[in-house]
């Protein structure tokens, strides 16, 4: 069942209904290309779905793919099979990229 992208930034609305006014980072999850090279279209929508309603809602926005601009996808991920684990080496990375926001919001 795939939500609209207004449902989507509804959703996100009303999660950030239920903290009551404190800020929210919306982390987008990692658009890691499949073992086919490919980008994958779901990830993409998501993202795009996120940095609007984070944008819409006044809130954070963090996109982990940033991180393979400066580092490659090999570094970043478990392995080119699995496109949903950060690298152990590579968590404190991702750990300060989400850091630097709160610092910012604090």
């Amino acid at each position: 069942n795939t939500l609209t992208e207004q449902e989507f930034i509804q959703h996100m609305e009303d999660f950030s209904n239920l903290v009551n006014g404190k800020p929210v980072i919306f982390i987008s999850h990692v658009n890691a290309r499949g073992g086919d090279g490919n980008s994958l279209y779901a990830r993409e929508l998501t993202d795009r779905y996120i940095q609007k309603g984070a944008q819409k809602l006044g809130q954070h926005f963090f996109r982990p793919g940033d991180l393979f601009i400066k580092h490659a996808q090999e570094e970043v991920l478990v392995s080119r099979a699995d496109i949903n684990h950060y690298a152990e080496n590579f968590m404190p990375k991702v750990g300060e990229a989400i850091l630097s926001i709160v610092r910012k919001i604090l």
